[in-house]
């Protein structure tokens, strides 16, 4: 293939000591926080502020063979063999990376091993697929020439780099990866080969075949920009291989792999193993005093502080936003040392009003504050059409916060103050809906409900539905399909004041790591739980927990299992004792 370069190498080795032009032999560089693939990175995997690390060891069979002019095949480099140390740190969309090998070769010129060229790469991620149908990022990396393995070419003997495009996005069960870049190193100029810039194309898929296994197939190439692209000096190589997580933050990979050209760098064949370890993030930072203020090295005793917003009727606001010194409370309320504070409340269609409260030195502490209507709110008018699933009228009847009435015939004009107000409507055997209505001054609305047979049964323990919570495909938001339900379960809730407290769960299937599945299904909790509070629910009255995969309804490993197990649940976690 390259008569010139083995004839002057044959020369050198006569000469002095045996030397291999300055030709890097590994066409395969281990991606630096894939998953599930040895080659192509992922637009964003790392989630949060995460370190990474990773080892892969391989051998591969004639990655650097030349031609000779008798047409004899001679193997400058017959086997290598590597171990790439691989670590990784993400913060945010950005990810660093370093890449330092370990290499062992062997060829008719020399033998020998020692460190590799070290590569440091950088991502930056500008659309995730949480969001995005399709992932994309942008990626760099800096090879420098620190191997002291040249004399089998194991180095190129100089800088070189790269910067790359990732695209990604699933397609059902399979994950697809696109990696179109553009690389730079010392130039070789030999016989018919002449390289200095290069493109790096590669493309990768992975399925996840078991809840624990992902099996992968990938192709790398590299092509040469200078002249026309040949097939002998176009290396291409194709790589399969299967990934097992032991779900104790390691996993375990193993590939094979065959060049598809005899471009340099291709290997004949070609052996992986690779040992990942993601580290968990770190927990949250915890408070010494919280569970109790008066042990010992505590400055003050916490109290626990809660605000109650009413109108001057006597009338819960559920919508009114409350800060403590110019803080929001986190959950439950404020963890405040005894003092003077001062609390500002506001609400649409309300005054805002501060005043200062004292805190003593209790436990708990709840302060009320009360508002008052702005008098230059105007009003609006909004008409309720109520039907059945059929479309016929149904008489019902109607609530506010400040009022309440019936719909006779199922239709009747609510005059409402501008803003935001909520609505509940029931009927006898219909259950009950809950609305949102955002009226403007002086205006006229027509708002058609359906009332069908009662879908949400409050139970003892729970709220039992009459369907599912359906949600965007590994995603958070909730499908239009789903909102009637949920008015439902705002509305049973609303209409049942012994529920004190509601724990919504968020349960998924076993398909993705356990980290993932964590994550989606407490976003999901949090989606439906912010549904129930923009349709008049008090916030402190729901809590919103996310189990990921632990608690399957169904331990098959199908399709009706996954939808079995993917699920929302109400548990009622605190009510008013029932009078005997």
């Amino acid at each position: 293939m390259i008569a010139l370069w083995l004839a002057t190498a044959l020369a050198w080795a006569q000469e002095a000591d045996p030397i291999q032009p300055a030709v890097d032999a590994q066409l395969l560089r281990p991606s630096i926080d894939s998953l599930a693939t040895f080659a192509v990175d992922p637009t964003d995997r790392i989630d949060g502020q995460r370190a990474f690390a990773r080892v892969v060891f391989g051998y591969a069979r004639e990655p650097l063979v030349a031609l000779a002019e008798d047409g004899r095949r001679v193997a400058l480099v017959r086997d290598m063999v590597h171990a790439d140390l691989v670590g990784a740190y993400q913060l945010g969309p950005f990810r660093l990376g370093v890449d330092l090998p370990v290499v062992y070769g062997r060829g008719e010129l020399a033998e020998g091993g020692g460190l590799g060229d070290l590569r440091i790469d950088a991502r930056g991620t500008l659309l995730t697929r949480r969001r995005f149908p399709v992932g994309l990022a942008l990626a760099a990396s800096v090879v420098t020439p620190t191997s002291t393995a040249r004399t089998v070419s194991l180095g190129s003997g100089g800088v070189s780099w790269d910067a790359r495009v990732l695209l990604d996005g699933q397609a059902g069960p399979a994950w697809l990866g696109l990696s179109l870049g553009v690389g730079g190193a010392p130039r070789v100029s030999l016989d018919n080969l002449d390289w200095k810039v290069q493109l790096t194309p590669a493309l990768a898929t992975a399925v996840r075949v078991h809840r624990d296994v992902q099996v992968s197939a990938e192709l790398i190439a590299r092509v040469g920009v200078t002249g026309a692209p040949q097939w002998d000096t176009t290396p291409m190589e194709a790589l399969v291989g299967t990934t097992v997580d032991t779900r104790k933050g390691v996993a375990v990979r193993f590939g094979v792999g065959a060049g598809l050209s005899p471009g340099l760098g291709a290997a004949v064949a070609r052996g992986l193993i690779g040992l990942d370890y993601l580290k968990p993030p770190p927990p949250p930072p915890v408070d010494p005093c919280a569970p109790d203020p008066t042990a010992p090295g505590c400055p003050d005793a916490r109290v626990t502080v809660g605000v109650d917003v009413r109108d001057l009727d006597g009338r819960a606001i559920p919508d009114a936003v409350v800060t403590v010194d110019g803080s929001l409370p986190i959950e439950g309320g404020w963890a405040l040392p005894p003092g003077s504070y001062v609390v500002t409340a506001r609400a649409p269609g309300f005054l805002p009003r501060q005043q200062t409260v004292d805190v003593p030195d209790v436990a708990t502490l709840t302060a009320q504050m009360l508002l008052q209507r702005d008098p230059g709110v105007g009003q609006g008018t909004v008409r309720l059409e109520v039907v059945d699933d059929e479309g016929a009228p149904v008489s019902a009847a109607w609530a506010t916060t400040d009022a309440h009435g019936d719909l006779e015939g199922g239709t009747g004009a609510l005059v409402l103050p501008a803003g935001r107000n909520y609505v509940t409507v029931t009927a006898p055997g219909r259950g009950a809906v809950a609305l949102r209505l955002d009226v403007e001054a002086d205006s006229t609305d027509t708002v058609q409900v359906m009332l069908a047979r009662p879908r949400v049964t409050v139970r003892d323990t729970f709220l039992e539905l009459d369907g599912k919570v359906f949600f965007d495909t590994d995603k958070a938001t909730i499908k239009a399909e789903s909102h009637p339900l949920l008015r439902e379960v705002a509305a049973a809730i609303l209409g049942h004041p012994d529920l004190l407290r509601i724990r919504i769960e968020g349960h998924t299937d076993s398909r993705g790591s356990d980290l993932y599945n964590l994550q989606l299904s407490q976003a999901r909790a949090e989606s439906v739980r912010q549904f129930l509070i923009d349709s008049g629910v008090q916030p402190d009255r729901l809590v919103a927990v996310g189990l990921g995969e632990s608690q399957p309804i169904d331990d098959g490993d199908d399709e009706v299992a996954w939808s079995v197990n993917r699920r929302v649940q109400l548990l009622i976690l605190e009510r008013t004792p029932t009078t005997p």
